[in-house]
């Protein structure tokens, strides 16, 4: 069975009369201990997806729509709204993606863990906290309970993030963007955090990210999302090795390569369109050097083109076709 299960899932929003479509149709999976990477530009409705989930954008101007939302078999979107909050933080977390900006300034930091703990247990002991920060690798545990944030750096906010998120021992984990923020040794030590508490926890893990470099260290499937629809999905090897759609393929492209001949890095033309204004047919094929007139005209439907391999793309054919 499925740890999370979204299926068609639709997100607008009206603002002043118009109408933005940042969500069309978005399906995905995410198994126990599994680590689902959901990569795109910014502005591809990433971060969105993962509101959705929890359940955060529930008041207008929002609009949702789902054919299916299930956590641990558990219908969501059967829930009242108090009954979600009673999920968020104990069967499932999320780690926003500013830390700089998701702490409140003037609560000691040991105040906030102990907060995220108490939003769903009776019992009030401080040493929750200290073993939370203990857990996330803070150094020196005991006096940063009693520091505020702005004494803390990027990398050691994130950590405490961390821990407020896991302090429940939640089932599922969205992670969103955790390390677009901080310096390389930081991200690596975050990235070696992470894959120790799925392998401990046994908890899966929803990773957002634009970052290609993160998500081959961390993730087992990938799914490329553009302009509100996943266009491709497939094992994070076979993305790697073997990209299908167009879009998947320019994003590795713009990755620096350390080895081999020098040369210059390549640029994806374009921007992802407003989701105010989508064109018809296919939404990259704007930007798609192999895009044709009726790739402007039909949007391709997402279809298996192998083994666990999916493609939204009119150009691709099905392996052995």
């Amino acid at each position: 069975m499925s740890l999370l299960k979204l299926e068609d899932l639709v997100i607008d929003f009206a603002v002043e009369g118009r109408v933005a479509h940042v969500a069309r149709g978005v399906s995905l999976t995410i198994a126990p201990r599994e680590v689902v990477g959901l990569v795109g530009e910014s502005g591809c409705g990433k971060s969105v997806v993962s509101l959705a989930i929890m359940g955060l954008l529930e008041t207008p101007p929002a609009r949702i729509a789902a054919a299916e939302l299930t956590l641990n078999g558990k219908d969501l979107l059967a829930l009242n709204n108090r009954q979600r909050r009673a999920i968020r933080g104990r069967e499932m977390a999320m780690i926003f993606q500013e830390p700089m900006t998701s702490l409140n300034p003037v609560y000691t930091i040991g105040d906030q863990v102990r907060e995220a703990y108490l939003a769903h247990n009776a019992d009030d002991d401080a040493s929750r906290a200290l073993a939370a920060l203990d857990e996330v690798h803070i150094p020196n545990a005991k006096n940063i309970v009693n520091c505020y944030p702005h004494e803390l750096s990027g990398g050691m906010k994130q950590r405490v993030m961390i821990a407020m998120a896991l302090i429940c021992r939640p089932s599922l984990l969205l992670a969103d963007e955790p390390t677009t923020a901080l310096d390389v040794t930081v991200q690596a030590q975050i990235l070696a955090l992470l894959r120790e508490i799925r392998a401990t926890q046994k908890m899966g893990m929803l990773f957002i990210t634009h970052d290609l470099g993160v998500i081959a260290e961390l993730a087992d499937r990938v799914c490329v999302m553009y302009a509100g629809r996943i266009v491709e999905s497939a094992p994070a090897a076979k993305i790697f090795a073997a990209p299908r759609h167009p879009y998947t393929r320019a994003l590795l492209k713009c990755v620096p390569k350390m080895r081999g001949a020098r040369e210059r890095l390549y640029n994806l033309a374009g921007t992802v369109p407003s989701p105010f204004a989508l064109p018809p047919g296919c939404k990259f094929a704007p930007r798609c050097e192999w895009a044709t007139p009726e790739c402007r005209q039909i949007e391709p439907d997402l279809r298996a083109v192998a083994d666990e391999h999916c493609v939204a793309c009119r150009q691709v054919k099905a392996s052995g076709s």
